[in-house]
């Protein structure tokens, strides 16, 4: 009788353990929801709409239009470097090269000058043709905390060469020397 409590008690203790880790791991979740409102102009002038872009949790590229005023919510892989790209729609122009941008986890706001940086992080994810190992890698041990800091320090990162940028990110070799201003 003592050997059936005591079983009795161990699978009651190994239920209760195991409900509650099932609770627990439904509770943390492996994503994270991005909030923010989008501006009604983009550097002062009014927009039609927004092209919002970003890398959903799954790693893959997402794209929707919304109007300005809107607020926007989407789903990034928690803790990962994640950019959103907000794009403005003119009605007679189309979509313009320069945008506002966050990047997650550094920044939760859309920028101009984080823009430039959430767009390069872009461009490498779209263009990387070496599969999910390459973005992994640099992604993983490239500094964009220290990146998004340097641009930053630019007047207008939008003015830098940007295929200079991509060039030697990609091939591993970006030093802060990287960042100047493109030739005209």
């Amino acid at each position: 009788m003592k050997n059936i409590i005591k079983i009795a008690a161990f699978l009651f203790s190994f239920l209760l353990f195991n409900l509650s880790w099932f609770s627990a791991c439904n509770i943390i979740s492996a994503e994270e929801e991005l909030t923010f409102v989008l501006p009604g102009d983009f550097n002062g002038t009014a927009v039609d709409s927004w092209k919002i872009r970003w890398i959903d949790s799954d790693g893959n590229p997402q794209s929707r239009v919304y109007m300005p005023g809107k607020s926007v919510s989407i789903t990034a892989a928690k803790n990962s470097v994640t950019p959103v790209l907000a794009s403005p729609v003119y009605r007679n122009k189309g979509i313009a090269a320069e945008c506002y941008g966050l990047l997650y986890p550094f920044t939760d706001w859309l920028s101009y000058k984080t823009g430039f940086v959430a767009g390069i992080f872009y461009s490498l994810w779209i263009q990387s043709t070496d599969g999910m190992q390459q973005k992994q890698r640099w992604i993983n041990f490239f500094n964009w905390r220290r990146f998004l800091e340097e641009c930053s320090r630019f007047e207008n990162p939008w003015l830098l060469d940007r295929e200079r940028i991509l060039k030697a990110i990609a091939a591993g070799s970006f030093k802060k020397s990287d960042l100047r201003i493109k030739a005209r």
